[in-house]
């Protein structure tokens, strides 16, 4: 099995490349590719010292066709590693995990909290403000809170409205989507934040922040469902239908547990040396890849038995490097080339459309 590892340098200055994506062997523990990916255009308006418009983000992969992202832009491969297509939108501020679906890309659309849909040649499709939907709103203790301007540039990162931090997505068929939403305010420090203008949440506040996973289901149907015991910022989630798996990043706790009520998790820890938690990729019914930093490796979980089971460390990885999002590579695809990203270098490469996203 090969996959596709993306990764975000903290601290990286701003002359200096910040994210990379590598095509591992998995079965024989060996990076096949490792190639730099172009910084977006805002990342020198970023004041952020550590993450913030640094690196690769989301990735995913359907059929013959694998999309990388990152902080504003989409990359779309075909089988042969060609550049495709390349598109951009003023909402893709601060992307996080994306999923590839035969008719378009989801994009957790952080820096305005939106979940968004594209077509595959850029075209909105959809567009999730889950701040419109008053059940969710009054789940999470707030009362009504405005509309995002879709007029604005959310990759600028002055247009920030981030209230929940939308990092996450998960398929569920027929069912809908499950979405993680790592770090949710309280209505006192939200209403504190509001009160001074141009202001935001900011992590770091202890108690003033919960994690839920939101449902969103078909013909309307939610459900925000709160993780207890976790802190803030959480990441990613996924369920095999016995469990939900998410990612207490900060505490650095593989958390797998699902509460009957389904109102909230309560979660019990896979405890291990683990540090920085980020990026989770389902391999089979009950095994999990899950990203880590310091030093920057892959760990294989054994869901069942809340156990690890194996990982590896990735070699030459830089010392502030991590695990930003990880995705099975389809078997169409030929064995990558050892130069890819640096023909695109200004986002560009021939035969490939860049353009601005409808």
């Amino acid at each position: 099995m090969r996959i596709v590892v993306t990764s975000i340098i903290r601290e990286a200055g701003q002359d200096e490349g910040s994210g990379r994506v590598r095509v591992i062997d998995w079965d024989r523990r060996e990076v096949l590719a490792n190639w730099s990916l172009p910084d977006g255009d805002y990342r020198n308006l970023d004041p952020n010292p550590r993450g913030g418009l640094r690196g690769a983000r989301g990735v995913s992969a359907i059929g013959n066709r694998l999309v990388v992202a990152n902080t504003e832009r989409l990359f779309i491969f075909d089988e042969g590693w060609r550049l495709v297509a390349t598109f951009s939108s003023q909402l893709m501020g601060s992307l996080h995990e994306i999923l590839a679906e035969p008719t378009g890309i989801w994009c957790c659309c952080t820096n305005a909290d939106l979940m968004v849909k594209w077509s595959w040649d850029g075209f909105m499709m959809s567009c999730f403000d889950w701040r419109m939907e008053k059940k969710i709103v009054r789940a999470l203790g707030f009362t009504n809170l405005k509309k995002v301007d879709i007029g604005l540039d959310y990759r600028d990162p002055n247009n920030r409205n981030n209230i929940a931090q939308l990092n996450g997505i998960f398929p569920m068929g027929q069912y809908g989507y499950l979405l993680s939403m790592g770090r949710v305010p309280t209505r006192s420090y939200l209403n504190k934040c509001l009160a001074k203008p141009g202001s935001e949440p900011e992590m770091g506040e202890g108690d003033a922040f919960r994690s839920y996973v939101l449902w969103v289901g078909p013909a309307g149907k939610r459900l925000p469902m709160r993780i207890d015991q976790i802190t803030s910022p959480s990441h990613n989630v996924a369920f095999d239908g016995e469990r939900l798996i998410t990612l207490d990043t900060s505490r650095g706790e593989i958390r797998a547990g699902f509460d009957d009520a389904y109102k909230s998790f309560v979660t019990r820890p896979i405890r291990e040396n683990f540090g920085y938690l980020r990026g989770l990729c389902r391999i089979s019914k009950e095994r999990y890849l899950v990203g880590d930093k310091s030093p920057m490796q892959i760990h294989e979980i054994d869901a069942e038995s809340l156990a690890r089971v194996g990982g590896m460390d990735i070699p030459g990885a830089d010392r502030n490097e991590c695990v930003f999002a990880i995705a099975a590579l389809p078997t169409c695809f030929d064995d990558p080339p050892r130069t890819l990203i640096s023909e695109i270098a200004e986002c560009g490469i021939r035969g490939a459309e860049k353009r601005e996203a409808a």
